[in-house]
């Protein structure tokens, strides 16, 4: 009776929260798994549409550059 009480603790202490990097990469891997596909599906619907639907997803980064006022350089 002993037996079958200590493998019932243990059974109940088995599921402990995984560490940083195990959840990292399972966050990654989901990344993935949704992304991936997205991508695709823009990438076709971009050349059904001759450039009509973009994706613009999640990392979207922009270079700066001068711009113009009404014609002006400068804001003043």
């Amino acid at each position: 009776m002993t037996d079958q009480g200590t493998e019932l603790a243990d059974a109940t202490a088995w599921p402990h929260r995984g560490g940083f990097w195990r959840r990292f990469f399972a966050a990654l891997i989901d990344y993935l798994v949704v992304m991936i596909p997205l991508f695709a599906l823009v990438a076709v619907l971009f050349q059904l549409t001759d450039g009509g639907v973009k994706g613009h997803f999640w990392l979207n980064w922009k270079l700066c550059s001068s711009a113009t006022v009404h014609g002006n350089q400068s804001l003043e």
